[in-house]
């Protein structure tokens, strides 16, 4: 896993296999231009090390002078961000975190015609952010703020697709889709940008203080 920190409370998690790489995204495909993104380097006098966490606090914006800090959890995995101590967005507070590890697709070949590796099937995340209006994720159509698909709807898909005679009010995906959640409170809004090459699943989940629980598969 790799962290790195930006201006303006930009986080940016790479999460990987190093020793299998052929389905990772590579840096020039990512919508990412890291010369806008203003990178932190200095980490002076802002990281805190413990057996279990780690903590990066003291992170400014200058254009406003907003204050960014983030508890990093090992075990289990967890990421908190705060702005201006405010909570705003936690990285699998339900723990979902998991690789789901089978056997290589059949095929009519013999067994040696599929190289000697682990496959990875499928993987799941969760996220959680303090508001309850959300926009995003794939083209639809449907309303632009997202609805609530638990605890009896179907899940948002991130999947490009030509759905021929699709009807309003439809949460199926239509041309495009961009990986992108954004959530809107009145005092903050805090955004998700997860960059996965496969076919994902997505579940928004409201609780009972008006959070919502969004999780990726």
């Amino acid at each position: 896993m790799t962290l790195s920190f930006y201006q303006n409370g930009i986080m940016r998690c790479l999460i990987e296999q190093p020793s299998n790489t052929r389905f990772r995204i590579s840096d020039y495909d990512l919508p990412v231009v890291e010369d806008q993104l203003n990178s932190v380097t200095d980490f002076t006098d802002k990281v805190t090390n413990s057996t279990n966490w780690v903590a990066v606090s003291n992170l400014t914006n200058e254009s406003d002078g907003e204050t960014y800090s983030y508890n990093i959890s090992y075990d289990p995995f967890m990421i908190t961000q705060y702005a201006d101590g405010v909570e705003t967005m936690v990285i699998n507070k339900n723990k979902s975190l998991a690789y789901e590890i089978g056997a290589p697709p059949s095929m009519t070949e013999t067994s040696s015609s599929w190289p000697t590796q682990t496959w990875y099937n499928a993987s799941t995340i969760d996220f959680w952010q303090p508001a309850s209006r959300l926009f995003g994720l794939p083209e639809r159509e449907d309303t632009l703020m997202l609805k609530m698909t638990q605890p009896n709807g179907q899940p948002y898909q991130l999947f490009a697709t030509d759905q021929p005679q699709h009807m309003p009010n439809n949460q199926q995906p239509l041309y495009g889709s961009v990986p992108y959640l954004t959530a809107i409170d009145k005092a903050f809004s805090s955004s998700i940008a997860m960059i996965n090459s496969a076919h994902t699943w997505v579940d928004l989940t409201s609780t009972s203080n008006d959070t919502v629980n969004s999780t990726s598969s």
